[in-house]
């Protein structure tokens, strides 16, 4: 089982790496559109007609893919005074069980999610005319990578191995400047 977890770890680090080049993505396209939508406004004085819906959509899917990127390191807001007062056995005990009850919540995200996108797959966007299913599949998509990504997690908390996400490294590199 072990092996099992520690290949699950392996493959889902893989995975979030292509997870943080497509936020990173986004996010560079929603900075050019937003960007473009102020020049086209103020300087040329026509708006552009998809530039924020576009960057709406990409909001959505840039937030909720997010939060699962997140949740591989235990990184979503949560309140883990438990966390910090309980020790050992018990402290892996409450990060499970917080896991778990987290995952269940996620699977209803996926259901849910995939009900409002089969209804919605009718439907057209005004300005870009694509199917609002697009948008709205950023909730199962998501939903699936926060269970995977919060599995993960727990095989962590389980294994005792110490994920280092990019913000941790960023604060060691800080701190070693300082210095």
């Amino acid at each position: 089982m072990k092996a099992f977890m520690r290949s699950y770890l392996r493959v889902f680090g893989v995975v979030n790496a292509g997870i943080r080049y497509v936020l990173a993505l986004l996010l560079a396209a929603m900075s050019v559109l937003i960007g473009w939508q102020v020049f086209a406004r103020f300087v040329v004085g026509e708006s552009l007609t998809f530039s924020e819906e576009v960057s709406r959509f990409a909001m959505v899917w840039l937030v909720v893919l997010g939060a699962a990127y997140a949740a591989q390191n235990g990184r979503l807001i949560k309140v883990d005074i438990l966390e910090h007062v309980l020790g050992g056995g018990a402290r892996k005990a409450a990060i499970i069980v917080a896991g778990c009850l987290s995952i269940v919540f996620y699977l209803v995200l996926v259901v849910f999610g995939m009900f409002i996108t089969d209804a919605v797959a009718f439907q057209r966007t005004p300005a870009t005319e694509i199917s609002m299913s697009i948008p709205m599949a950023a909730l199962p998509v998501g939903g699936a990578f926060l269970v995977l990504n919060t599995v993960c997690h727990l095989f962590a908390t389980v294994l005792d191995v110490r994920q280092v996400s990019e913000v941790d490294e960023i604060l060691a590199e800080a701190g070693e400047v300082e210095r």
